[in-house]
């Protein structure tokens, strides 16, 4: 039950620790000037910033590759599973970055990932039961 944990400290963490900063930087984002102004923002400011496009491009290539692979059967788990999976990772990433970021302490959370692969407990999927087994 540690990673249930884990995952609510991330949050609450972000919320009391953090909260104020995020707000700071979301609102100098809508009013378009710059959050941070020290030596290594400036060193970064001089080069042409990445675009939306390109980030969508990084996201959708390879949710779409593995997308793929998962619909094809390549990999033993069902498609739903892969959508909880994606939409768990998008909502856990900021408030773990953050925290690693600002720290340097790495969230033990590899639990969660056999919960997610033991979600449909069947003999096709050969990987889900043994990993099942042992978690």
């Amino acid at each position: 039950m540690q990673w249930y944990a884990a995952y609510l400290s991330a949050y609450v963490w972000c919320g009391l620790f953090l909260g104020r900063k995020i707000w700071r930087v979301i609102k100098a984002r809508r009013e378009n000037r710059y959050a941070h102004n020290d030596r290594l923002t400036q060193l970064v400011r001089q080069y042409k910033p990445v675009g939306w496009k390109d980030w969508l491009a990084l996201f959708v290539i390879p949710a779409a590759v593995l997308l793929g692979l998962v619909v094809s059967g390549k990999v033993w788990m069902p498609t739903f599973t892969y959508f909880v999976a994606l939409g768990f990772g998008i909502t856990s990433m900021l408030p773990m970055s953050l925290i690693y970021a600002t720290s340097g302490f790495p969230m033990q959370i590899g639990t969660f990932n056999e919960l997610v692969y033991g979600c449909k407990r069947a003999p096709s999927y050969p990987l889900t039961v043994l990993i099942a087994r042992y978690a």
